[in-house]
Formats: C-alpha cells, sequence, structure tokens
C-alpha cells in the first residue's frame, strides 16, 4: 500500500485516506472504515485486500447503503466468483481489477495427484496433508476417525490442491524457476560446442546470467 501510494503522488493522484482492516478485527472497526469511505469525497475506490477480508467490507458496505463508488481490486479477490452475484450488484458493478494470466502447466495434475505419504513416511506435512484431506488419522484410537491407509485416492476428491484450474500466480513461479534453470545450464555449459560465445569465469554477475 505504502508502494501505491508513494507511485500515486508522483502520478500526480490525491490520496484522500488509507484505512486497513482484517478479517479479524472487530465489527466496529470495519465499520468505522466504511463510515470513513462514505464520508469521504474520493469516488475511486483501490481495495488492496484478501478474499476473507473483502466480504467483512462489503458486508459492511451494504448495510451502510454504500454506494456510488469506483471500485478497484486486486489479484487477491477480483477473481472472486461468490462476488459477482446479485447481492453485491448495487455496490460492485463496473469493479475494475486487475488479475495475473491463467495458464495451463502441462503434467502439473498428473505428477499432483501421484503424491503419496509412502513416498516420504517421515514428512510431517504431508501426513498432515493426507490426514485433513481425508478425515483420517495414521494415528490409531484416536477418538471418531478412520485410519488412514495410505492408499487412498486424490483423484476422487475435490481439493484445492488437485485443482489446476485457476493457475495464476502458481504459473508464474513456474516460469521464473525454469528461467533460472535454463539460465544456469547455460552459464555450465560455457565454451563448449553448445554454447562458444560464452567466456566462463570463476565468478559471475547476475546481470550476465540469461536463459
Amino acid at each position: 500500500m505504502a508502494t501505491f501510494i508513494t507511485a500515486a503522488h508522483q502520478e500526480g493522484v490525491c490520496i484522500e485516506y488509507s484505512e486497513a482492516i482484517s478479517s479479524t478485527d472487530p465489527s466496529g472497526n470495519v465499520a468505522k472504515v466504511v463510515r470513513v469511505i462514505k464520508s469521504g469525497t474520493a469516488r475511486v475506490l483501490v481495495a488492496f485486500i484478501g478474499q476473507g477480508d473483502i466480504d467483512i467490507l462489503v458486508e459492511e458496505a451494504l448495510k451502510q447503503n454504500l454506494t456510488g463508488l469506483q471500485w478497484v481490486g486486486s489479484e487477491y479477490w477480483i477473481t472472486a466468483g461468490h462476488l459477482a452475484t446479485k447481492r453485491y450488484s448495487g455496490i460492485l458493478t463496473g469493479t475494475l481489477g486487475f488479475a495475473i494470466r491463467k495458464t495451463k502447466i502441462t503434467g502439473l495434475r498428473e505428477f499432483l495427484l501421484q503424491v503419496n505419504p509412502g513416498q516420504d513416511p517421515h514428512n510431517n506435512l504431508l501426513r498432515e496433508f493426507w490426514e485433513a484431506t481425508f478425515g483420517c488419522s495414521f494415528q490409531s484410537g484416536l477418538h471418531g476417525q478412520t485410519l488412514c491407509s495410505g492408499s487412498e485416492i486424490l483423484e476422487d476428491i475435490n481439493n484445492p490442491f488437485t485443482d489446476v484450474s485457476e493457475l495464476r500466480i502458481s504459473s508464474n513461479v513456474y516460469k521464473a524457476v525454469y528461467a533460472v534453470a535454463h539460465a544456469m545450464h547455460n552459464m555450465f555449459k560455457c565454451g563448449d560446442a553448445m554454447n562458444p560465445q560464452c567466456i566462463w569465469k570463476d565468478d559471475f554477475e547476475p546481470k550476465q546470467v540469461t536463459g
């Protein structure tokens, strides 16, 4: 937010107020923020906010009949389908937003479906994920929970872990890792027949490492 305010001032944009809310705030704090927005003269509201937090903000906006604003949303909530409903149409219709382009990472879903606790029995994170996903436990005797066999099938359930339909940030991470990997690959081939124009040095500057 501080970066945005600095950039806005450099472009001659007036920032009338800057408020912060969280889903863990008491309701009175959220109500106060909405009152600040209503009493302001600004007609454009830029909301850098997460999905959980935008929910409490728009609910309070409904209570206080906050209308007539041009909302600008961030990646965190602008693609949230549950906000594109008639309930919020009086507030959010016409909202603009910026989102990272989604794409498909070939082979990722197939790779994720192969994950299994048997691959790394001592990986506590993997065991916890498995228990939470299938509602079972690897410890016998826990009240109300079945025993995990490890043979449960991820493909049989709907789970955010295996949902690859909305790959946005993940795609950028994927491309960044591959860019670094290709750059290092080229660096280590300096001087050979595949890369004769590159001259090996004992130390490289970051700007010299290119994919």
